[in-house]
């Protein structure tokens, strides 16, 4: 996707469709928006890479962002230091820290941004993003895992969290 086709065209309504069905996260290929020769091309697929990072943001959607190693000629990792890229670089890196967080919690205590527990704790969208992002952000010790281990079944995040 690149903001371009038909589809896309009616991004939002696409969005809310995907978050009714359980989308929690937007995945976007940063690469396709910015990396053009043809400079008008270039500037409206930039243009169309920053409204739906906007909206992601709107629709409390973290965002996953990579490049697609399926197509020839793509990169390893995408540069995150390209002009073009500067206004949402901040919104990709918060989107894999947001990804991090949940990847920990879920693997170490099955506490994953769908579990019972984020749902009842944490029951907005938008909570749950912080929450997993600011988890990502911070990481968590052995001895905070072996603790919330053992006391999983009555767990609380804000023991070894804080409010966050």
């Amino acid at each position: 996707m690149d903001g371009t086709s038909a589809g896309e065209q009616a991004i939002e309504e696409l969005l809310e469709l995907l978050i009714g069905q359980g989308a929690a996260a937007l995945n976007i290929i940063p690469d396709r928006n910015w990396n053009i020769a043809d400079p008008e091309l270039c500037r409206l697929k930039v243009q169309k890479l920053y409204e739906v990072v906007q909206l992601a943001e709107q629709l409390a959607l973290p965002l996953n962002i990579g490049t697609e190693m399926n197509s020839f000629g793509q990169k390893l990792i995408d540069d995150f230091d390209a002009p073009e890229l500067a206004p949402v670089r901040q919104a990709f890196i918060d989107g894999a820290h947001f990804v991090y967080g949940h990847t920990l919690l879920q693997r170490s205590l099955g506490l994953g941004y769908q579990s019972r527990w984020a749902q009842t704790q944490l029951p907005s969208r938008r909570e749950r993003n912080e929450f997993y992002t600011q988890v990502g952000y911070r990481g968590i010790r052995r001895s905070q895992l072996e603790q919330a281990q053992a006391a999983r079944s009555g767990y609380d995040a804000s023991r070894h969290f804080g409010k966050l």
